[in-house]
């Protein structure tokens, strides 16, 4: 049931982390500060 949510969560992380990364889009993750955890 929850497994949708986690997949969509799981691709925000990583399009998160990949933007961090590159250093294209560092304040995006600002948007998500629950998951910088």
């Amino acid at each position: 049931m929850v497994k949708p949510f986690l997949d969509k969560a799981f691709d925000l992380l990583k399009s998160d982390v990949h933007a961090a990364k590159m250093g294209l889009e560092p304040s995006k993750t600002l948007h998500y500060p629950s998951c910088s955890t």
